[in-house]
């Protein structure tokens, strides 16, 4: 889950993002990913609910698909789009209010050897926040392709690394765009 920093010296003032902890995760269990130990494949579907009310159906759905496409090109998973939401093997994607504009930014779950299978690499992005793809309106939106990216590692089985720059690093900023994953992120899934 990511976490957003809001500066508030008074209400009349635009509010301003700043780099702060994505999410706290308390993991008990370290997750070998979809395929099961040594596998090296995962055959996976995804299911886009609810969107944004900042950015159109369409976008969004570009946007996590530009962010699927990033990990399916560099690792051995298969995402096919479904219609169907809480099916095996399956990501749900949906933005709801998770705890309103300048918190948490999103959520995902470990996949399916971690968690139960109805929520097993599932993500959440908050509703609440702004966003955008890209970074034309500079720290007053997140990158949702960015955001994607990190939640979908995780959805992946993958942790946060200690790379400053890697989408997996702990620690977003409201002026990042995504460019790409980074060798770190790479060798980590």
């Amino acid at each position: 889950m990511f976490k957003a920093k809001v500066s508030r010296p008074d209400k009349n003032r635009q509010r301003r993002l700043k780099i702060e902890s994505l999410e706290v995760r308390r993991v008990l269990a370290s997750s070998v990913g979809w395929d099961g130990p040594g596998q090296g494949t995962a055959e996976l579907s995804y299911y886009i609910g609810e969107t944004p009310g900042t950015l159109s159906r369409s976008e969004t759905v570009a946007a996590i698909e530009t962010a699927l496409d990033a990990w399916s090109s560099v690792i051995d998973v298969n995402f096919t789009a479904t219609p169907l939401p809480q099916l095996d093997d399956s990501l749900d994607i949906s933005f709801t209010t998770i705890d309103g504009p300048g918190g948490t930014l999103a959520r995902a779950y470990f996949p399916d050897d971690i968690n139960r299978s109805q929520i097993a690499g599932d993500i959440r992005f908050d509703a609440t926040e702004n966003w955008e793809v890209g970074n034309s309106r500079g720290s007053r939106a997140f990158d949702l392709v960015w955001v994607a990216a990190h939640e979908i590692g995780h959805a992946l089985g993958i942790h946060h690394l200690d790379q400053p720059g890697s989408v997996l690093a702990p620690s977003v900023s409201s002026s990042r765009s995504f460019n790409g994953l980074t060798d770190a992120d790479i060798a980590a899934a």
